[in-house]
C-alpha cells in the first residue's frame, strides 16, 4: 500500500498508461479494419493488417496490465468479487454477440472486413467510456486527523479495506479518494444526511 500523494499519483499514471494502450490498440484495429476494406484491391495491405493487428494486441496486454492494478488500487476488497463478476458477464456477452455476428450476419468470409469493422466500433467506445470515467471522476488525497480513531463523528465518509488498513498502518492519516463530480443522477441520494 502506498500512502497520501504517492498513491495519487500512481493512480493517475495507471490512468494515463492506460488511455495510452486503449488508444494504440483503438487505433491499430481501425487500421486493421481499414486495411480489410481495400485488401481485394491493394493485396499488400495484408501486411499491414497483420502488422495492425500485432499492435492492437500489445494495447490489449497493456490495458489489461494498467486496468488489473487500478482496480486493485480503487476497488474494495470486499466488492471485488462482486466487480470481477459483473467484468465478466459482460465480457462474456459481447464475446456471444461478436459470435452470433460471425455466424449470422458476416458468415461470409468475404464479409471478415465487418467483423474487423465492429472489432474497431467497440473498442471506440471503450476509448469513450474510458476518457468519460476519466473525467467524471476525480481523485483527492485527503488527510485524517490523527486521534487513532477512524471512525470518528466528524468523519463523513466510508473508506475502502486498503484505506483503512493504510490509515492504521501509516500513521499520517492520508489517503487518496475518488469521487463523482458528474452531474447529479435522479437516483443519487449522496446529498441525504445520514
Amino acid at each position: 500500500d502506498i500512502p497520501g500523494a504517492m498513491a495519487a499519483s500512481r493512480i493517475i499514471a495507471l490512468r494515463k498508461a492506460c488511455g495510452l494502450a486503449l488508444t494504440s490498440q483503438t487505433l491499430a484495429a481501425a487500421l486493421a479494419a481499414g486495411s480489410l476494406l481495400f485488401l481485394s484491391s491493394y493485396p499488400r495491405l495484408l501486411f499491414l493488417f497483420m502488422t495492425a493487428v500485432i499492435f492492437s494486441r500489445a494495447g490489449l496486454y497493456g490495458f489489461d496490465m494498467c486496468y488489473l492494478e487500478l482496480v486493485q488500487l480503487l476497488v474494495d476488497e470486499r466488492e471485488r468479487a462482486s466487480c470481477n463478476g459483473v467484468e465478466n458477464a459482460l465480457c462474456a456477452a459481447a464475446e456471444l454477440a461478436i459470435v452470433i455476428l460471425a455466424l449470422t450476419v458476416f458468415s461470409n468470409p468475404d464479409d471478415f472486413a465487418g467483423l474487423a469493422i465492429a472489432s474497431a466500433v467497440a473498442l471506440l467506445l471503450a476509448f469513450i467510456l474510458f476518457v468519460a470515467w476519466t473525467q467524471l471522476w476525480h481523485l483527492h488525497t485527503h488527510r485524517h486527523v490523527s486521534s487513532g480513531n477512524l471512525q470518528q463523528k466528524s468523519h463523513h465518509h466510508a473508506h475502502t479495506i486498503q484505506q483503512a488498513r493504510s490509515l492504521s498502518n501509516e500513521g499520517e492519516g492520508i489517503h487518496v479518494h475518488l469521487h463523482y463530480t458528474g452531474p447529479r443522477l435522479v437516483y443519487d441520494d449522496h446529498s441525504s444526511s445520514s
